[in-house]
């Protein structure tokens, strides 16, 4: 399977919606669905903003997620979003260090809810270390 990351057009928008609507995935990320309109905003916002990184996840020739880095806090977060029926196949984590070796501003920052195991294990395999944890999130940064 090829994947690979390249910015962000206004095509990938609906697939991304759509992945961000599925309630297993909302479960699964701890953060929750918005509607269209405040899906569109939001990501205008966030594409508007200078130091926002978007990618957008490509497996043979399909969009099947994004990578972002935005600033949160004094510090860079990384985050990413995968369709579920993409989940399991090593896509993120190539696609998390394909982003990686493209930005080199370190220290980055992730957090990930302690029921999401599976983005633990990736983070964790691409080099960040966890820093902190309590019963809603793990917080990983990669210096």
């Amino acid at each position: 399977m090829q994947v690979s990351i390249r910015p962000v057009t206004d095509d990938d928008l609906a697939a991304f919606f759509a992945f961000q609507a599925d309630p297993a995935s909302v479960a699964m990320a701890g953060v929750p669905a918005r509607a269209r309109e405040a899906f569109d905003a939001h990501w205008a916002k966030i594409r508007a903003d200078a130091q926002t990184v978007l990618r957008t996840v490509v497996a043979d020739g399909e969009i099947v997620g994004n990578v972002v880095c935005f600033p949160r806090d004094g510090h860079q977060e990384l985050g990413y979003w995968l369709g579920q029926e993409f989940w399991g196949r090593g896509i993120a984590t190539r696609a998390v260090r394909a982003f990686l070796a493209d930005y080199d501003r370190r220290p980055l920052h992730a957090i990930v809810s302690p029921a999401n195991a599976a983005s633990l294990r990736i983070l964790l395999g691409c080099g960040f270390v966890e820093v902190g944890r309590d019963d809603e999130v793990v917080s990983l940064e990669l210096a």
